[in-house]
């Protein structure tokens, strides 16, 4: 259905602009206002990498145990990395909180 797809397109669209746009947000917060520039582009290059590594993972998980054990090992894989992100979020506040 033409609807469907292009509803699913849109809201793809929409949630890879507010990835991309914490990350961006991400980065630029951790990496302060020394050397930015320099600091931004190896960091935001560095983001290019999860994507090849991730893909090829998934790829591996669906020929070694078919495509359920893709879709939960995916979703694991997500949740981990939220979970990361946040722990490592809370850790550098305390670390401002601290220094103050």
């Amino acid at each position: 259905d033409p609807l469907v797809y292009t509803s699913g397109v849109l809201f793809y669209a929409f949630t890879m602009g507010m990835i991309y746009a914490a990350f961006t947000a991400l980065i630029l917060y951790v990496i302060g206002t020394h050397l930015a520039s320099t600091k931004y582009a190896l960091v935001s290059s560095l983001g290019n990498l999860p994507p090849v590594y991730m893909t090829a993972f998934v790829g591996w998980l669906h020929d070694a145990h078919g495509t359920k054990a893709m879709l939960m090992g995916e979703t694991l894989f997500g949740f981990g990395t939220i979970g990361l992100a946040l722990l490592i979020l809370t850790m550098i506040k305390a670390r401002k909180v601290n220094s103050v």
